[in-house]
């Protein structure tokens, strides 16, 4: 409105305007804005859901890494504890042996203090033997160097011979120990019986470790067959202290006991029930508790085994007859000159006595090429006792530089034993290879000893006249109650059959049984006594001794 007028104005577009002007490029751009805004929003959600799939990634990887690290930590923290509780379980017999060495220097001990003192330091010895025993049977495992036998053997024997070589030890606490084996008594089975012996052992031994009162269950029984191969299943029942699930879990890890307080309270190293599932897996088995808090604990080991037929008792031809007691009036002496290849001086000095104790005569050398030289040069050597490690040249070297002289100068073959510290059986392999003769193990057993010695020099009893036999003085009950612990011992190849035997030699001395079972000293060398315990049994089959508890 405007001066009271009204003016209205019209615009009317043309045909040309709008032809020029239609909507449909807008639209075009609208839609084209749409699709590039959605594919970058697709873009942005993809690389946002990229982003958030590397991250969980990145999270996952680093709760593996944090894991592996706590496992780690574990190990580690297992492995410091298991160093911790080696330092007590070697100082706890290391301070025998060195407290008990120190008491016998002073002058006026007494004959009965002596023999006391001394016996401490052989029992502590073999414990310390003992202990590395288990170390090395762990490092073969770990390395995968286990091999095992396939030798006959009665499930009812191994039972039977376990229980009598623990019950000593379970009668000191007031255990009982029994024994059972499920099934039919012909049974008989190909298989390593050694390690099957270890195994059981280990656990009887931790069942009287841990039981106070009550007693110890050992059971035996086959699980499963098929055709010529079946499944064992040896057990170890005790009414001991028990444990959580939780500790029980532990148990077959090694380095690692239920927890810190058994181990200062009961000792050990942690590796035995670690062996024991190691070695049941490995014959095809495995291992397992079942256990209560306060109730006891039952403790298993399966093994797959072949059938087999009972195996006749074998007779062995009568061999050299070595007493076991060097005191003894009829000890054995050797003739000969021997050369001791040793770079250690304290090695030199026992093994200098032990072979003067025998009546030899001996000579020193502290590397391979000074017994190259030795042997070149002195014709009187008889025999030579090599080390392997050792400076300027090792016995592997001179052994094969004696073999290729002898051999050159056309000269008799001497006879060389390994004298070594290594105890893998490739070790022992090596040394036959290189033209080594036998192999004694250190440390040096005077029994293993004399048992070598005898294949290769001459000797003789220390009386041409052998004692009358008085077979009527003889405790017949006495020897029979030994034999069964000596032959348990021997079944387990342990180093405590020596000790026995020589208890054994302390109840027949002076009898005509002496010289019966001097026979059985002769293979106390071999591991396994499995000759020697031939030959008991064959003592016993022919003097009608049961050696199976009735």
């Amino acid at each position: 409105m405007m001066a009271d007028r009204k003016w209205v104005l019209r615009i009317i577009p043309t045909e040309a305007y709008l032809q020029q002007h239609r909507p449909w490029l807008a639209w075009v751009v609208g839609v084209v804005g749409l699709v590039l805004a959605a594919l970058l929003q697709m873009l942005m959600l993809g690389v946002t859901g990229r982003a958030a799939q590397i991250q969980r990634r990145v999270d996952e990887q680093t709760e593996e890494i944090r894991a592996a690290m706590r496992g780690a930590e574990a190990a580690n923290l297992a492995k410091s504890q298991f160093l911790a509780t080696m330092s007590h379980e070697i100082r706890t017999p290391m301070n025998g042996i060195l407290g008990m060495g120190q008491l016998l220097l002073p002058a006026g001990v007494s004959e009965a203090q002596r023999q006391d003192y001394a016996r401490t330091i052989l029992q502590s010895g073999r414990t310390l033997l003992n202990l590395l025993n288990d170390i090395l049977d762990f490092s073969k495992i770990e390395a995968g160097k286990v091999s095992l036998e396939k030798v006959g053997f009665d499930p009812r024997q191994v039972l039977q011979e376990t229980a009598t070589l623990f019950s000593s030890g379970a009668n000191n606490k007031g255990l009982s120990m029994a024994w059972s084996w499920a099934g039919d008594g012909a049974n008989h089975y190909l298989g390593d019986t050694h390690r099957i012996h270890q195994m059981l052992s280990n656990l009887v031994g931790n069942a009287i470790k841990f039981t106070d009162v009550g007693g110890i269950s050992i059971e035996g029984r086959e699980i499963s067959g098929s055709g010529n191969l079946a499944e064992l299943e040896f057990s170890v029942s005790d009414t001991g202290i028990g444990m959580e699930k939780e500790q029980a879990a532990r148990l077959f890890t090694p380095f690692t006991q239920a927890d810190g307080s058994t181990t200062r309270k009961y000792g050990g190293t942690g590796l035995g029930l670690s062996i024991v599932k190691s070695l049941s897996q490995l014959m095809g088995g495995d291992a397992g508790v079942q256990s209560t808090p306060g109730a006891g604990s039952r403790f298993w080991f399966r093994v797959r085994v072949e059938r087999s037929a009972p195996a006749p008792l074998v007779k062995t031809k009568e061999p050299v007859a070595v007493l076991s007691s060097i005191g003894s009036d009829r000890a054995y002496r050797f003739e000969g000159k021997v050369l001791v290849v040793e770079d250690n001086t304290i090695n030199q000095k026992v093994i200098f006595n032990l072979l003067g104790k025998l009546g030899l005569e001996v000579c020193l050398a502290k590397d391979g090429q000074l017994a190259l030289d030795a042997v070149q040069n002195d014709p009187a050597i008889d025999l030579v006792l090599m080390d392997l490690q050792m400076p300027v040249m090792d016995g592997y070297h001179s052994t094969t530089l004696i073999r290729a002289w002898e051999l050159q100068q056309g000269k008799k073959r001497l006879p060389i034993i390994a004298l070594t510290a290594d105890a893998f059986a490739e070790d022992r392999e090596r040394c036959l290879q290189t033209g080594m003769d036998d192999f004694l193990p250190k440390p040096v057993d005077i029994h293993a000893m004399m048992a070598v010695l005898a294949k290769f020099l001459p000797h003789h009893g220390r009386h041409s006249e052998p004692a009358p036999p008085d077979h009527s003085s003889v405790d017949s009950t006495a020897v029979v109650a030994k034999l069964r612990e000596l032959a348990a011992h021997l079944k387990l190849g342990r180093v405590q059959a020596l000790k026995v035997s020589e208890e054994l030699q302390e109840i027949i001395r002076s009898t005509g049984l002496a010289a019966e079972f001097a026979a059985m000293e002769r293979h106390m060398h071999d591991l396994r006594f499995g000759s020697a315990l031939a030959e008991i049994r064959r003592i016993a089959s022919e003097r009608g001794w049961s050696l199976e508890e009735t």
